[in-house]
């Protein structure tokens, strides 16, 4: 019998990953694809996304959802992260000047793809595959920066890896994303919550 439970869950698991339809796919353009590499990528790095501590700042109901549901959610976030980082345009880029010098590029910082990211990250975050010197010598159209599944994976890697130090997702120093910012300018974390709860009913709070 216990057996049969378990098969049963994990059927149940694989139709919810395959029913997931994040908010950028109703722009079409093979979007589909960025929602299976970022399901894919959260799954993999749920352990580490799991330990924040203020996920309520975004789905007030965080802590009662099933693993299945949370992954749901953290995909939603990810999603929502690139709508106010780039538009869901993965070919946006916007140079930097106040942050300096690359230090792959040897040019004044630009983020570039979905999540914003630059060259200087392979320093650190030794995950992402990003080419600066393949890409500058033969300057393809979509870059291994703006390779939608190069910028997602190498973003919520830095994600994960930010969370699992601080344990938060909104920080007031050492977020890499402005936008998870606390008091900063760009800071989106309202406007991130209304758009993850507009989504994911299991996020808000039942009257």
């Amino acid at each position: 019998m216990k057996y049969t439970i378990l098969i049963i869950g994990l059927l149940m698991a694989n139709i919810g990953n395959a029913e997931i339809k994040l908010g950028w796919e109703s722009k079409g353009q093979k979007t589909n694809e960025w929602t299976r590499v970022t399901v894919e990528s959260v799954n993999r790095h749920f352990q580490k996304l799991n330990v924040a501590e203020d996920t309520e700042l975004f789905c007030p109901e965080y802590t009662f959802l099933p693993d299945e549901t949370k992954k749901h959610f953290w995909a939603e976030f990810v999603s929502s992260m690139a709508f106010y980082e780039s538009g869901w345009n993965p070919m946006s880029q916007l140079t930097e000047i106040s942050l300096g010098t690359d230090s792959v590029t040897g040019r004044v910082v630009t983020s570039e793809g979905l999540l914003q990211l630059s060259y200087g990250d392979i320093k650190w975050a030794t995950w992402c595959h990003f080419d600066w010197e393949s890409d500058n010598k033969n300057n393809p159209v979509v870059t291994t920066i703006l390779d939608p599944k190069n910028n997602l994976e190498c973003g919520i890697g830095i994600l994960a890896n930010q969370i699992r130090k601080h344990h938060r997702i909104v920080l007031e120093k050492r977020a890499y994303w402005s936008i998870l910012k606390v008091k900063h300018r760009f800071e989106r974390i309202d406007p991130m919550r209304k758009m993850i709860t507009s989504r994911m009913s299991q996020c808000s709070k039942q009257k």
